[in-house]
């Protein structure tokens, strides 16, 4: 495509104008995770069923046939599509139909109208206060070379990527914070097929750029781990490596930072767990110790205290229970 000689127009077809929306206005504003989806979203999914509809004829009810089908047969793998892929792939459509209103090749926005399957949380997986206290024994004894990764996310709640990204000069000991600047994550590259690699990026919202506090026997422990990879590298680390850092200098990768974790687990006995268990364990321990819900997602670096409201209401339900019966305590009148 041409895109000096390109027209805009009205009658051009929702593929083209999403392809061409894509290179000039998606592309270079959004993650490469995000434009990643966005490809698939209209190469896999929007192209073949609906690409061909003019923007002239687009409607609501257009958009709605379409997503009801993606929820019921949408997948590529079978089955349907999940009701929060159906909201990503509506909030793309959305925003690329906000621009084509700029343009004034959309009377409105017809993704606005569409009804979808209502999301449910999946249920998350925490480790038991048994579970928990069998993983650090099995931490501080354990020859794993990425198990500081795995006590990072316990103890200071950080996603994955964001252990991967931390670099010795993120760690302020004389202030006595870890600060949250960049995340890693294996990704497609957004041209090539089949292709993936590692990108060093920025952590997932704005508010998950963090400060997190911690205390001086915490920083003791960042302290053995320096001098522990001192003497096992045969050399101090430099300010900018990574704190868990691949044979070849750059950030380790999530899979095997995901899979020492596997088998740290299975050494300690414990049931099987995801990388994120840990964060979603962190949470809730801070929840039953009365941690208040606004500084816990300053810390955990959710976008709106709302998400760990909703994420940790059942923890939280408990915890009012438990509140209320040490105040309704001795406030009998019999």
């Amino acid at each position: 495509m041409n895109i000096m000689e390109f027209e805009l127009n009205k009658e051009m077809s929702l593929g083209e104008w999403l392809d061409y929306w894509f290179e000039n206005y998606a592309k270079r504003t959004v993650k490469q995770s995000t434009a990643v989806s966005y490809c698939g979203y209209i190469n896999g999914h929007i192209a073949p069923k609906i690409g061909v509809c003019k923007l002239s004829e687009l409607n609501t009810d257009i958009l709605q046939r379409f997503f009801n089908e993606q929820s019921d047969s949408g997948s590529l793998k079978g089955g349907g599509l999940s009701p929060k892929t159906l909201l990503n792939m509506n909030r793309m459509i959305h925003k690329s139909m906000e621009k084509a209103i700029d343009l004034e090749l959309l009377p409105k926005n017809y993704a606005k109208y569409v009804e979808l399957p209502k999301q449910e949380e999946p249920e998350m997986r925490v480790l038991t206060i048994s579970e928990y206290n069998k993983l650090l024994e099995e931490l501080g004894k354990t020859k794993e070379k990425l198990a500081f990764g795995v006590y990072l996310s316990l103890s200071l709640g950080i996603r994955l990527g964001e252990v991967l990204g931390l670099r010795w000069n993120d760690i302020d000991f004389n202030n006595k914070i870890v600060h949250i600047r960049r995340t890693v994550n294996r990704l497609p590259t957004i041209d090539g097929k089949n292709k993936t690699e590692l990108v060093v990026g920025t952590p997932k919202s704005k508010k998950s750029v963090r400060d997190i506090p911690i205390n001086e026997n915490y920083c003791g422990e960042f302290m053995l781990y320096w001098a522990k990879k001192s003497r096992i590298c045969r050399k101090t680390p430099n300010d900018g490596d990574y704190l868990l850092q691949s044979a070849i200098g750059g950030p380790a990768e999530p899979k095997t930072l995901q899979e020492a974790f596997k088998r740290i687990l299975k050494s300690a006995g414990i049931s099987d767990a995801n990388f994120h268990s840990l964060r979603h364990t962190f949470a809730t321990r801070a929840i039953e110790k009365g941690v208040d819900v606004k500084t816990l997602s300053v810390i955990l670096g959710h976008s709106s205290v709302n998400i760990t409201l909703d994420r940790y209401a059942h923890v939280l339900d408990e915890q009012k229970r438990k509140t209320m019966d040490i105040l309704l305590s001795g406030t009998s009148l019999s």
